[in-house]
């Protein structure tokens, strides 16, 4: 004789289906045969979002180790950064004496950064440098490089128009709306 019993399973807060018989190893044995599936699943879902997940950062660093340091003005732990301002101050450390270029790029269809603006600054005897860039709005590619080009750092900062500021500041929005 079998009998579809629905019971209610806490561990799990799912409904399984045990079937009822004379013989209680039939019943253990369906029950541990779910449990191993879903252990299964369970496993196979972490193993699949850590190989398909991609983790981006705003700044990439090429070259020596430890030759440039970003103090401020880029933040390293995002893959990019919105403004509204015109400008940014980009700082950080280096050896004294070291000629510090920043420069403003623009990349084409082959993937090749062209500068645009370029800054230039000599590291003082503290070690540390500081320069004012002027962002154009849109994305802005920023490269940090020592001028010998032992080291650089490459992070992009895209600017925001005022226009969509004094609309966020005038209007109240839904989620979905369009600006």
């Amino acid at each position: 004789m079998i009998v579809t019993l629905g019971v209610y399973n806490n561990t799990y807060s799912k409904m399984i289906a045990i079937y009822y018989t004379t013989d209680l190893r039939h019943v253990m044995a369906k029950e541990v045969r779910c449990m191993k599936k879903i252990k299964l699943i369970a496993v196979l879902t972490v193993i699949i979002s850590m190989l398909f997940s991609v983790n981006a950062f705003a700044a990439v660093y090429n070259g020596e180790p430890d030759v440039i340091t970003i103090t401020g003005g880029i933040d390293m732990s995002r893959e990019y950064e919105s403004t509204f301002n015109e400008s940014r101050r980009i700082t950080g450390t280096a050896q004294s004496g070291t000629k510090i270029m920043i420069m403003l790029c623009e990349e084409n269809e082959e993937n090749v950064l062209t500068p645009v603006k370029t800054y230039e600054t000599t590291v003082g005897v503290s070690g540390y440098f500081s320069k004012n860039i002027s962002l154009d709005i849109g994305e802005n590619i920023i490269v940090v490089q020592t001028a010998d080009g032992r080291a650089s750092v490459s992070a992009v900062i895209k600017r925001k128009s005022t226009d969509i500021k004094d609309r966020l500041e005038k209007g109240v929005y839904m989620p979905g709306a369009r600006i």
